[in-house]
């Protein structure tokens, strides 16, 4: 009886350390799977965030548009006010200086 639980001793330790290398194995994979899980979800955000970017800056050239286009107008109305008589010198005098300065402060 002795002699056959020394025979499959060996067999028994060669199958515990597979399994004990193949648990190692297991623990290492599922660290480099969170690693690289972590990583991606970094370059997600990251990825979010340029185009997050972008959009603020296309939302820019928007209100941008929209300034110039306002600024377009100031002309036309001060010709209209002169035209119709609503407009007092001191005060059309007050509006060029600060659409001018404005536009030459706006250089950016």
């Amino acid at each position: 009886m002795q002699a056959q639980h020394t025979k499959f001793y060996p067999l028994i330790s060669q199958m515990l350390m597979s399994a004990e290398i193949s648990e190692q194995n297991y623990k290492q994979n599922k660290q480099k799977l969170i690693r690289k899980l972590h990583k991606l979800k970094a370059e997600e955000r990251r990825s979010l965030a340029v185009a997050q970017e972008q959009e603020m800056l296309a939302e820019v050239q928007r209100m941008r548009a929209k300034v110039v286009e306002a600024e377009s107008q100031i002309p036309l109305a001060m010709a209209e006010a002169l035209r119709n008589g609503k407009t007092w010198s001191h005060g059309l005098l007050s509006i060029e200086k600060y659409s001018i300065g404005y536009r030459y402060e706006r250089s950016d």
